[in-house]
This record gives structure tokens, sequence and C-alpha cells, in this order.
């Protein structure tokens, strides 16, 4: 492949990433999903918290039964919704693949992407045939604009899409009073719609630069109706008509509890690198105390217990359903970085390698983990706390990874101590 050939060379080696990351891990929803699980009401569908009506008079007025009945058609729905805006992102993919070079990585993955998507349309459309509701969802057209600026707000759709879907989605997969049909449904499609959301970012990250003035106005001036109306499609009016719940659409609409996920849900769209995950171990307390969920940082906060400390490795491995397939940054919480790592993380972000670690020269290097270089200055081993140091060249407690770094983890044995240890002996 030439270099002419790559019009977004950095979204096409992420489409290279995403495309290893597909074959490592692509699941069939008939094998992963126990569908012999009877939906009979025993559970709620979603989490209660998460439902339209949750704390209104109307929610107050229903019995335990009617508001999990009422939680299986919301759910139905959802997924209805799900299937149309899968089936909107599946033309608009298609619309993009014939302007794209099929040598072009990028023209892979997103063929990669639509078999993802007609899987998942598949596996929502089993749920709602069993759950026994009326096919819900949305029933108007899908319009696309055209031209660069058009693209660029397809696939910022396409990420409003998605980041609702897996708000819903990851708070449903953790949740044990939520139907275990459900979970496993969410966690395989947080697993999966990980990728398109990976894509998606780095394709109007890369894209963005290249549009002119007035494209870029107009995808400004258009964004906010847009993601509104995919707000407006992802709650149906059908599900409150059906179960008689009189101006349950309006009620919903005005509940302030259903707007707060909304926007809890399109919170990572204002930025790329807003969702933070802590693990806490005996101090959970104290942190959760210091740090709260976030929002007065601008972040989104999700803590993971570690019963032990039993090593870096051990950490991507029990947040690896928090991670799904993203890129991430493991910063270790008793560093602290002048200038931050922005740049840094750009850097990684514009390049194809699938770690980055930080290095600094200390005076006493066999109290650190440490890093030999090869002749070119890359790594070529790493030895944590060595009598007999090679190097002065000791680690930072800040690490890239891409989602490849799951594999690894996996295959690292416990050291003598039982630790899982990312580096060294």
């Amino acid at each position: 492949m030439t270099a002419q050939l790559l019009e977004m060379p950095t979204t096409a080696a992420r489409s290279e990433q995403l495309i290893a990351s597909s074959e490592r891990r692509t699941l069939d929803p008939f094998r992963e999903v126990d569908w012999e699980i009877a939906l009979d009401d025993s559970a709620y569908y979603l989490p209660p918290e998460m439902l339209a009506l949750f704390g209104t008079e109307a929610w107050d007025a229903m019995s335990e039964v009617g508001r999990i009945e009422y939680s299986r058609h919301e759910t139905a729905a959802m997924f209805a919704a799900g299937i149309w805006f899968e089936n909107a992102l599946m033309q608009i993919v298609l619309r993009h693949l014939v302007e794209i070079d099929v040598r072009d990585p990028m023209h892979r993955y997103l063929l990669t992407e639509i078999a993802d998507e007609c899987r998942h349309s598949m596996m929502f459309g089993e749920f709602i045939r069993r759950a026994g509701t009326p096919a819900y969802g949305p029933t108007r057209d899908v319009a696309m604009v055209q031209g660069p600026s058009g693209r660029a707000m397809s696939y910022l759709a396409i990420l409003a899409i998605e980041e609702l879907l897996d708000f819903a989605n990851r708070a449903s997969m953790r949740d044990d009073r939520v139907h275990p049909m459900v979970r496993q449904i969410s966690r395989l499609h947080v697993l999966e719609e990980a990728r398109h959301v990976s894509f998606a970012k780095s394709y109007i990250s890369e894209s963005w630069p290249t549009l002119d003035a007035v494209e870029q106005e107009s995808v400004r001036a258009i964004a906010p109706a847009l993601v509104a109306e995919i707000v407006e499609l992802s709650l149906d009016p059908q599900v409150f008509e059906h179960l008689g719940i009189a101006d349950g659409y309006e009620i919903a609409k005005a509940n302030l509890s259903y707007r707060a996920n909304v926007v809890d849900g399109l919170g990572k769209l204002t930025s790329f690198l807003t969702e933070v995950g802590i693990i806490v171990g005996d101090t959970a307390a104290e942190i959760e105390a210091a740090v709260g969920d976030g929002s007065e940082l601008g972040i989104s906060v999700t803590y993971i217990r570690q019963d032990a400390p039993l090593g870096l490795a051990h950490c991507v491995l029990i947040a690896r359903d928090f991670l799904g397939d993203d890129d991430f940054v493991m910063y270790l919480g008793d560093n602290f970085i002048i200038g931050g790592i922005t740049e840094l993380v750009q850097e990684f972000r514009d390049g194809t390698y699938d770690a980055q670690i930080l290095l600094t020269k200390v005076d006493n290097p066999s109290q650190f983990g440490v890093a030999e270089l090869g002749p070119h200055g890359g790594v070529t081993t790493l030895v944590e706390k060595p009598k007999e140091p090679k190097s002065d060249l000791a680690l930072v407690g800040v690490y890239m990874f891409r989602p490849v770094i799951h594999d690894a983890v996996r295959a690292i044995k416990p050291s003598a101590r039982g630790e899982a240890r990312m580096f060294g002996p």
C-alpha cells in the first residue's frame, strides 16, 4: 500500500488496530446470550433509576409488578430504537464506503462494523420477540447530509447514538437487579460498540481540520439539533400508550431524573477523555469522598474494587468491562506530572504503536522499575527494582495502551508474591 492511498493515515492505522481487535474478540449473540432464560418479570430489565418515569407521581402510583412490566416495555423500545439507529449507521457507513479506496484499511474495518451492527440488530430483535411487547421503534426515514461536513455530522450522530446506548448498557450489565439476559446483551454490546466509538472519534478528530470555515460552522450549527433529535427518538410514546399511562410521554420528557440520565449519557461527547475508572482498595471511602462522581472535575467516575494489591496487570483485568476496546491511560495515583499529559496522549493517539510509557532519570534506579533501551530508542527490557540496574531510566507511573494489552495481561503468570506484574519478574 502506498502512502498516497491513505487520505487519513491516523484513522487508517486505527482501523488496522480495530480489525485486529475484531479478529480477537467478535461475539456471536446466539452463543453468548442464554436465550432460554424466561422473561418472566422476576427482575427489572433496566436499573429502575434509568427508567424515564422513575421518581415521578406516575412511578409512585405503580405497583412493583407494574414497574417491572413497564421496564420490560421500555427496554424493548430502547432495543427497537437501537435497531433503527444501527440501520441508520449502516446506511451512513455504506455511503462512505463508496468513496474509500478498497485498499485502505478503513474500507475493511467499516465492513466489519456493518457486520457487527447486523448481529446487534438480530440480538435486539430476538429480545423483542421473546419479550411479548409490540414492535416499538421510530418509523421515519433516515436523512443524511452529503459532503465532508455531512459525513462529519454523520459520525457525530453515530457517537451520540452509541454513547446513549452505552450509558444504559453499562449501567445494566453491572446491576444485579437487572434480568440476566439483559445483562448479557448489554455486556456484549458494550464490548463491541467500543470499537465503533473509537473509529468515529478518530475519524472526526482527523477530518475536522480538513473542513473549511463554512463547513465547520455548518456542523456547529446543526449538531445540537441533530443530537436533540436522537434523544427524542430514544423515548417512544407508544410505550405509555400501550400500557395506558396517562400523559406518560409528557411526564417522562419533563422528568428531571430522565433529563439527568440523558445529560450523563451524552457527557462524553464534550471530550474524548472524560471517563475515569479508579481502582480502589482499603482507602475507597476516603477516595470517593474526595472525588465524588467527578462532576465537579468535568469527568465521569466509575469506582472499581480491588480486594487486594495484586499488581498492575490485575488492575487491567478487573477493569476489562469498564475499558471495553478503547485505548486507555493508566495513571498511578501517587504520581504528579508537571504540565500534565495532554500532549503525550495526543502523541499516542496519532501513533501506531500499542503501548507508550514515561521514563525519567534517577540517582537510585534499584528502587524503581527500570527500562533498558535498544540502539534505536525502543524499550527492550523492563525490570522491577533490579539489584544491578543496567540503566538509570525509571518508569513513571503513567502508561498508555491499546486494547491488545488485554490479551497480554491474561497471559501473565502471578509472581511468587501472587501479583500479576506488568513489568519485570
